[in-house]
């Protein structure tokens, strides 16, 4: 009789070791299908994206014929001459209008007294006061008259100066014995009559004006027109971002300053450069030239 006993025992582990295999082979199998399907995703995300850069690029090629074929226009083929035509007329008008501006600044330096002296004079003559003669020759003013009160003189200067008519004044009073004596007729029958006179300088504005050329070698082209401002005489003026200016899309760095046609100090120009900006102190007209360089590019991309 053949033994079994032993046999069904190797039949059970060899049973066991199939089912394990079989796990793991399944186990196995889902792996390799997510890597395939990740694999398929990744390959497909390729193919779309080179499928759209594809699209775009012949999209981009016929954009790019058809504008080579629109330039190819004859009326695009004096393009270039146009452009140095129309550069050449800016920088005419450009020259013009600082001309322009040049003689404006002469009208603007031109001081005037102000037409609400007068009315200021009228307004404060006292009962007691009459004037005879009010006369303004450019930026002097002389006021004769009579008065009752010897210090009223002195009043109507300090007033005129209170109100900053005077930048500096004198004046003289007289004593009139008669007023018969005076030689004016309007003044009759009193003893005690002062002749004065007030005469000064007035007080005007200072015109601080600014312009902008650019050193071409063969000479001068204008940057717009020239900037005349009003300051009170004292007060403080600033011209701010002077260092670089931009024109027609090329850059030019300051390289120089005129004060009054004088050339400013290096000291002085490097001082107004770190500060990026000219100012000072209004005491009487001036005139600041700005000139500028073309900045020139070295190798490497460096100024």
């Amino acid at each position: 009789m053949a033994n079994i006993g032993p046999g069904k025992g190797y039949a059970k582990k060899d049973l066991n070791f199939f089912a394990q295999f079989t796990a793991k082979a399944r186990q196995q199998a889902r792996a390799l299908a997510i890597v395939v399907l990740v694999a398929l995703v990744v390959v497909g995300i390729f193919v779309i994206w080179t499928l759209i850069s594809l699209v775009k690029n012949l999209t981009v090629s016929s954009k790019v014929n058809e504008l080579t074929l629109e330039l190819q226009d004859p009326k695009y083929a004096n393009l270039d001459i146009e452009a140095r035509n129309l550069e050449q007329q800016i920088i005419e008008r450009n020259q013009y209008f600082y001309s322009i501006s040049e003689m404006r600044k002469f009208v603007d330096e031109t001081n005037t007294a102000k037409t609400q002296l007068a009315d200021l004079l009228g307004e404060s003559i006292p009962n007691d006061t009459f004037i005879s003669k009010y006369e303004i020759t450019g930026t002097d003013m002389t006021i004769e008259g009579y008065t009752f009160n010897y210090y009223e003189a002195a009043n109507i200067g300090n007033m005129l100066q209170d109100h900053d008519v005077f930048s500096n004044y004198n004046i003289q009073v007289t004593h009139e014995p008669k007023a018969t004596e005076s030689g004016d007729e309007e003044i009759m029958g009193i003893n005690t009559v002062y002749s004065f006179q007030i005469s000064g300088s007035l007080t005007v504005d200072s015109y601080i004006s600014i312009s902008r050329v650019i050193d071409t070698g063969s000479g001068l082209t204008a940057i717009g027109g020239v900037v005349t401002t009003a300051y009170t005489t004292g007060s403080t003026y600033e011209f701010p971002d002077i260092v670089s200016v931009e024109v027609n899309g090329a850059t030019y760095q300051l390289s120089s300053i005129l004060i009054d046609g004088n050339l400013v100090s290096e000291d002085e120009f490097n001082a107004i450069v770190a500060n990026n900006s000219i100012s000072g102190r209004a005491a009487g007209n001036m005139s600041i030239e700005l000139h500028y360089a073309a900045v020139v590019v070295a190798e490497g991309g460096e100024e």
